[in-house]
């Protein structure tokens, strides 16, 4: 039973570690709560990953960061136009600060997943590229072969015509 705990202690830093999952799934994973997990991360060491690029993930997570604050920017408007005298003006710019910072992260992340997308096209167009400028050597070495008489032989792999 020791050794099972040990093993999905194992999976559990290296899913961290690989950044496949963040403290609430590992925690979810093993029954262990975020504050004790993150005790165990700093205690053991426990690496995160360096994230250098930008994934769908990460524009789902600041999309629903948004709608969050969104909804906090909203209930303080609400207060306020209904006279409550509760609503401090440093919550409201608080909630609008991260809002905005929020918005721009997102638009950053957009922006980079737009960059891989050009550079990740013109990589499969250089590619594209010398396929087809090879397959247009090919076509010429084999028209030259028939034009000799080889019939189609040679780098084509063609078989020779029979004589008629």
């Amino acid at each position: 039973m020791v050794l099972a705990a040990a093993e999905r202690w194992a999976a559990a830093r290296r899913v961290f570690e690989d950044g496949k999952a963040g403290f609430a799934t590992i925690a979810q994973l093993t029954g262990c709560g975020e504050a004790s997990l993150a005790r165990r991360v700093r205690r053991e060491g426990w690496r995160a990953p360096q994230q250098t690029e930008i994934t769908p993930d990460h524009l789902a997570r600041l999309r629903r960061e948004l709608a969050r604050w969104i909804g906090r920017i909203e209930t303080l408007g609400a207060a306020l136009e209904a006279g409550e005298g509760g609503v401090d003006k440093a919550d409201l710019d608080a909630a609008l600060a991260a809002f905005r910072a929020l918005e721009k992260a997102e638009d950053m992340a957009r922006a980079q997943m737009t960059e891989d997308t050009i550079d990740n096209d013109a990589e499969k167009a250089a590619v594209l590229e010398k396929i087809n400028q090879r397959i247009v050597a090919l076509a010429h070495e084999f028209a030259a072969e028939i034009v000799d008489g080889g019939g189609g032989g040679g780098a084509s792999g063609g078989v020779d015509a029979e004589p008629g």
